[in-house]
């Protein structure tokens, strides 16, 4: 019993420092492109190659933890099981989704919290090819960001704290803090979104709904907006 307790304490250790240093691997991404890069100077196209690279190159770090200590790629819901089913299921919960973050956003907004209200021209894409980055770029995000945030990050601070609730609390307050450009109304939104998705993965086991939910809400603003407004243009 006081060799499988050591182990424990020992194990809860080795997967802090793992965390550790993920997350600080992930502050220095941000930042270093930033030294460089500004929303206001960068193109779309830049600012999404950095941002699809990021990304990649942190969703292989976690599935590099996991080969390493022999864990199943399934610990953090990358599976096929109910793929098909899940995915419908997404598809099916977008609307009432979406039109829930927008009254979230549009809530807090009147409450009198921040909200980036004129987009920088270097988030929002133009033209056929931007459009298209931008869709590859919604696509790797949505991947990647529930693999990180909901796939890795919640399982680990779950063990580490042996609490979802910690879990949970800390991924969500992680997941927000990456979107502090768009204001407090923005930040408590994504923290909404993230906890919903939380909730979803915690329910299913399985990253498929969330990186669909995930996908279309990014895929609206990104592609689908520009798109309608180059044909009113027409």
């Amino acid at each position: 019993m006081d060799n499988y307790r050591q182990y424990s304490v020992s194990s809860k250790k080795s997967k802090l420092r793992e965390v550790i240093f993920f997350l600080v691997i992930t502050f220095i991404s941000l930042v270093f492109p930033a030294l460089f890069y500004s929303l206001e100077s960068s193109s779309f196209i830049i600012l999404a190659l950095i941002t699809i690279l990021r990304n990649l190159g942190l969703s292989f770090l976690v599935f590099w933890f996991l080969k390493v200590r022999g864990e199943p790629f399934s610990k953090i819901g990358w599976t096929r099981y109910k793929l098909k089913k899940y995915f419908i299921l997404g598809i099916a919960l977008f609307p009432l989704f979406y039109f829930s973050v927008g009254v979230v956003l549009k809530g807090f907004t009147q409450l009198g919290l921040s909200h980036l209200e004129e987009v920088p021209t270097s988030l929002m894409p133009h033209g056929a090819w931007q459009i298209f980055w931008g869709c590859l770029l919604v696509l790797v995000v949505a991947f990647a960001e529930e693999i990180i945030f909901r796939g890795y990050l919640l399982v680990r601070i779950e063990e580490i704290t042996e609490s979802t609730s910690m879990g949970v609390l800390l991924s969500t307050l992680l997941f927000s803090l990456g979107h502090v450009y768009e204001g407090s109304a923005g930040m408590v939104t994504v923290a909404y979104i993230g906890f919903v998705f939380c909730r979803l993965f915690l329910w299913q086991k399985s990253l498929t709904t969330v990186i669909v939910l995930h996908f279309f809400t990014n895929f609206v603003p990104v592609a689908v907006t520009p798109i309608l407004e180059s044909i009113s243009l027409i």
